[in-house]
C-alpha cells in the first residue's frame, strides 16, 4: 500500500508536505495524461501497476489531450458538445462518474491525484474557452469531487503556451479556485519555460518543468514553499529529447533533487507499436528507474525528518535570480555539443554563478544535526572529506543508487573523515547519527 487515506488531506508546513493529523507526506509523483480517456481494462490495469509501485502520487488531465502518440478520439468528454462548441453547463455524468471512481481507488491506495485543470494539447476548444466558460468549468469541478481528500488542483500543465490565458486570467482563476473550494486542497500552475509566479498565498506550492536543480534551494528560500520538479523528462527511448532519458538518468535526477530537500515526477516514454506509452496511458510500466525510485523513497522514509539543502557558495551568494531570469544564456550554452561545453564556458565572460549552475554539482543535504547526504551526480571522485560535528558520532556508508547497495565505511566517526569512494557515477555518501 502507498499510504493510508485515514491520515487525511496533505497540507503543506514550510517547504514540507504532512497530512492534516501531522504524518509526514514525502510526494514521488508519476504522468499519465490521458488516463481517463483509456478503455475500462486499461485503466484498472495502469491503477494495479501502481498500486505495486513506489508513487504515491499521479497527475493527469481533467479534458482530453491531443498531441503526439495521444491522438485517438474521445470515447467521452467531460461535457456535452454541440457541433464545435464545448457546453460547459451540460457535464456528462458518464464521464465524471469515472473520475470519482479513479480517484476513489487511488485514496484507497493512498495516492495523491494532482489533476491538470488546462492545457494546450487541445483540438476540440477546451484550450479556448472564455472567461465565463472556464469559471462554470472550476465551480462544477469543486462543486462535484471537492469533498475528496486525495484531490490536488493543478492550474495547467505548460501554462505559458496557452496563448489565450494572459497573465491575469491565470491571477482571476487561480483566486476563483481557491475562494470557492471551501476545502481548500493544493493548488499549483506548472510551466512549459517560464516559472509560474508562486508567490501569492494561494498558490501551495511550486510546481515546475526543469531540469536545473542546483536551483531547489534556491526556490525554497525564495517562495518558503516545497518544490516539486514534475516534469524533468522521461525514461524511455523517443526521438525527442525529453522522452528519451536512459533509466540511470531518471534515478541521477531522483537523486539530485530528493538530497535538497525538494521532491519530483517520474515519467515513463518507451515506443511500442500500439503506442501506449505510460507517460501518456499507462498500462504497465516497462522501465529500470522505478524500483531504484523504491530504494530512495525507503531510505527517505527512514530518515528523521526531511532533508533541507546544505549551505553551498552558491547560495551564500544571495541571488534571487533563477532559471526563468537566465534563460537565454543557458538554452544557448547548452546547445552546444557536451564535448566541448566546458571549454565554451571558459570562453566565456561568466560570473561565477552562472558557471555553477551550468556545471555538474555535487547535491548536499542534511536533517539538524542527525543526518547528512551527498550525492556526487555523474562526478566520479575517488574520495571525498566530510565535516561531521564534533559532537555525537556518525554511521557513514557509500551508497551506489544504481546497484542499490549499501557499505559501511565507519561505524562511528567524529568530526572530519576523508571516505574512499568507487569512482564511478550515481555514488552518495550517508552519515546518520547513531
Amino acid at each position: 500500500m502507498n499510504g493510508n487515506r485515514k491520515y487525511g488531506k496533505v497540507l503543506t508546513k514550510g517547504c514540507r508536505f504532512e497530512y492534516e493529523d501531522g504524518t509526514p507526506y514525502i510526494p514521488f509523483g508519476t504522468t499519465v495524461y490521458a488516463l481517463l480517456y483509456q478503455p475500462e481494462y486499461r485503466i484498472r490495469e495502469t491503477l494495479e501497476t501502481l498500486r505495486i509501485s513506489p508513487f504515491n502520487k499521479i497527475r493527469f488531465c481533467i479534458f482530453p489531450k491531443y498531441y503526439e502518440y495521444v491522438r485517438e478520439e474521445p470515447d467521452v468528454f467531460p461535457f456535452e458538445m454541440e457541433g464545435n462548441k464545448i457546453c460547459v453547463d451540460r457535464p456528462v455524468e458518464i464521464y465524471w462518474k469515472r473520475l470519482e471512481t479513479v480517484l476513489d481507488e487511488l485514496e484507497e491506495m493512498g495516492v495523491q491525484a494532482d489533476l491538470i485543470l488546462f492545457h494546450p494539447y487541445d483540438k476540440w476548444g477546451f484550450a479556448h474557452l472564455t472567461m465565463s466558460e472556464r469559471k462554470k468549468y472550476l465551480s462544477y469541478i469543486i462543486q462535484r469531487i471537492s469533498a475528496r481528500k486525495n484531490v490536488w488542483w493543478s492550474l495547467a500543465n505548460e501554462y505559458d503556451v496557452m496563448y489565450d490565458f494572459k497573465e491575469e486570467d491565470w491571477r482571476e482563476l487561480e483566486s476563483f479556485l481557491a475562494d470557492k473550494d471551501t476545502q481548500k486542497h493544493l493548488i499549483s500552475c506548472h510551466n512549459w519555460q517560464k516559472f509560474y509566479d508562486s508567490s501569492h498565498d494561494t498558490i501551495s506550492h511550486v510546481s515546475i518543468q526543469s531540469c536545473w536543480y542546483q536551483e531547489a534551494g534556491t526556490l525554497m528560500k525564495r517562495y518558503g514553499k516545497p518544490v516539486i520538479y514534475d516534469e524533468m523528462g522521461y525514461e524511455g527511448n523517443l526521438q525527442q529529447n525529453w522522452g528519451n532519458l536512459s533509466a540511470f538518468e531518471v534515478v541521477n535526477r531522483f537523486w539530485c533533487v530528493y538530497t535538497q530537500g525538494a521532491y519530483a515526477s517520474h515519467g515513463e516514454t518507451y515506443y511500442a507499436e500500439h503506442e501506449v506509452l505510460w507517460w501518456a496511458k499507462g498500462g504497465r510500466l516497462k522501465g529500470e528507474s522505478p524500483r531504484r525510485i523504491q530504494w530512495l523513497k525507503e531510505i527517505l522514509e527512514s530518515f528523521p525528518g526531511a532533508l533541507s539543502p546544505v549551505v553551498s557558495g552558491y547560495e551564500q551568494q544571495g541571488s534571487g535570480d533563477t532559471q526563468e531570469d537566465n534563460s537565454a544564456l543557458l538554452q544557448k550554452l547548452m546547445q552546444l555539443p557536451e564535448s566541448i561545453r566546458g571549454f565554451a564556458f571558459a570562453m566565456t565572460k561568466l560570473t561565477e554563478k552562472e558557471r555553477m549552475l551550468l556545471a555538474d554539482p555535487q547535491y548536499f543535504g542534511h536533517f539538524k544535526e542527525k543526518v547528512y547526504l551527498r550525492y556526487f551526480a555523474r562526478s566520479c571522485p575517488s574520495i571525498c572529506s566530510m565535516k561531521l560535528p564534533k559532537t555525537g558520532c556518525y554511521s557513514v556508508e557509500v551508497l551506489d543508487v544504481w546497484e542499490m547497495t549499501r557499505t559501511q565505511i565507519y561505524a562511528a566517526a567524529v568530526g572530519e573523515i576523508e571516505v574512499r569512494l568507487p569512482a564511478k557515477e550515481g555514488i552518495a555518501v550517508l552519515a546518520c547519527q547513531n
